[in-house]
């Protein structure tokens, strides 16, 4: 949803962000800041106001982070002091002889797991060097979010001013005082604003440290990003390399895993290349799987990267453990079996195409496809009754299974769909029993391999992504030509297919 000036809308009462994106100038240029108030629009103390002199409250329900080119302001909302009811976000320029104008635009998302909301200011005719950006606001039993985009008359000192902050101007030297008469305390209401706050308002070379520690720290983060980048550029992250990013961060006194957040981008594309590496040979050992857990343990990926590799692991193993022979017997009361014939899978609605000879036509029909220990027997307006003993050979292509056998009639192309993977290790497991584990001229894994260096040439060809749909997620390597019509394991017949387009392509050349 995109917000104009004026609009709101609901917020999740869940940790959410509010990312500022500046182009035009360098956020160093910009001080932005939030202020916590009460149901009076006026700050209670100056743990209220987060701002570069001031990071973080001491509940830690509101971080400011910043880089050279955006601004995170984190919010936790569930933990937020009943107290607070409205959150405003601001931004001043540092320079308070220059305006608004200075800048292209700033983009504006609120985001917890996804994109809640976005919203555009341009610099464009504004005079003003403060903006009111927007405020977070309870609303009922829940919070909303409203895009203000209201210019504002004076720098940063006077924005802090207008929500309650008191700071006072300089008094000069004068004669030494007696102590003061200790007052009576003040009601909860009355602002308690420290010296913090008024040293960095009103010395100079205060804001000229600022300025200078900001730059000092957006060049250190941006070569925290570069050795990421060329450590993760040869597909690999060694233990050195890990233990010097550490290094590193600790001697700048760097944030690890936001640095790791910034670069969610290239940190899921590594994590995808190994993922797809891994299942390359469809099986993922122990070692694989502590190597990828030991990755994610590290990076600390969003949820849905990490579910996602769980599941594509889980999947790929246990259809290995089928092939292996690790099937649980079904009870059915659809086919008629012998008593020492065990049954292993039942597909519903598989999809039987038929060729006739010298007939332009293809007759197709629907049915339930059943694998036992001693046939395949497809159930439908067309049957089929394969012996184990008479399958010549079978494989996979895609979404569709091929069966040949020593009688023309018992032979047939099925359509399986997403489950064609599991439909195939369940007959591969049957004919092996079946014949004692002799060899017989299914597709297997070994003759399939693909080379470590040419998935690695694959994946930057592709720029990890899917070449049909650019997905990221369950990739693999795909054969061009299917290796079963004669195509190669080159680099030139390779490509990124993601799951779903790779059930989807049709290998028919």
């Amino acid at each position: 949803m995109e917000l104009v000036a004026g609009a709101n809308t609901i917020i999740p009462t869940s940790p959410i962000s509010i990312e500022i994106q500046i182009f035009g100038i360098d956020s160093s240029e910009l001080d932005f800041s939030a202020y916590s108030l009460a149901t009076n629009a006026k700050v209670c103390s100056d743990d209220d106001m987060i701002f570069y002199g001031q990071l973080h409250n001491k509940s830690q329900t509101i971080k400011l982070i910043q880089t050279s080119s955006s601004v995170y302001f984190q919010i936790n909302l569930p933990e937020l002091s009943p107290q607070i009811n409205k959150i405003s976000i601001c931004a001043t320029l540092a320079d308070e002889q220059q305006n608004f104008s200075s800048i292209n635009y700033l983009n504006i998302k609120i985001k917890n797991s996804n994109v809640i909301a976005t919203s555009r200011i341009t610099g464009q005719h504004r005079s003003e060097v403060a903006l009111i950006i927007g405020e977070f606001y309870r609303y009922q039993q829940s919070w909303k979010f409203r895009f203000i985009s209201q210019g504002f008359n004076g720098g940063l000192k006077s924005l802090a001013e207008h929500f309650g902050v008191n700071i006072a101007d300089e008094q000069p030297l004068s004669e030494v005082s007696p102590p003061p008469i200790p007052s009576q305390a003040t009601s909860d209401t009355t602002p308690n604003i420290s010296n913090t706050l008024r040293d960095i308002f009103l010395s100079p070379l205060k804001l000229i440290e600022k300025r200078k520690k900001q730059k000092e720290l957006q060049l250190k983060q941006k070569e925290f990003q570069s050795k990421l980048s060329q450590y993760l550029s040869d597909g690999k992250l060694t233990n050195q390399e890990r233990q010097q990013l550490d290094e590193f961060c600790i001697e700048h006194k760097l944030d690890k895993q936001q640095l790791f957040k910034q670069s969610s981008l290239l940190i899921n594309n590594f994590l995808h290349f190994t993922l797809a590496n891994i299942i390359a040979d469809r099986f993922v050992g122990k070692d694989e799987h502590d190597f990828i857990n030991c990755l994610c343990d590290y990076f600390q990926p969003d949820q849905s990267i990490i579910s996602e590799i769980k599941n594509t692991i889980q999947r790929v193993n246990n259809i290995e453990k089928i092939k292996k022979g690790d099937v649980k017997l079904i009870q059915t009361n659809e086919i008629v079996v012998k008593n020492s014939e065990l049954i292993y899978l039942h597909q519903k609605d598989v999809l039987l195409t038929v060729q006739r000879k010298n007939a332009n036509n293809v007759e197709r029909y629907r049915g339930d496809l059943f694998v036992t220990s001693e046939r395949i027997i497809y159930k439908s307006d067309k049957p089929k009754n394969i012996l184990i003993s008479n399958i010549i050979s079978y494989e996979s292509n895609k979404n569709m299974i091929f069966i040949t056998s020593k009688t023309a009639n018992n032979s047939g192309e099925f359509y399986i769909g997403k489950d064609v993977d599991f439909v195939e290790a369940h007959i591969e497991q049957s004919v092996k029993r079946f014949h004692r584990q002799i060899d017989l001229r299914q597709s297997t894994n070994n003759t399939r391999h693909i080379t470590q260096e040419t998935r690695n040439t694959v994946w930057q060809r592709c720029n990890g992504r899917c070449v049909e749909c650019s997905s990221t997620s369950y990739l693999e390597f795909d054969h061009i030509i299917p290796f079963s019509k004669g195509g190669s394991n080159s680099e030139n017949n390779i490509q990124l297919l993601c799951r779903a387009c790779n059930l989807n392509k049709s290998d028919r050349i």
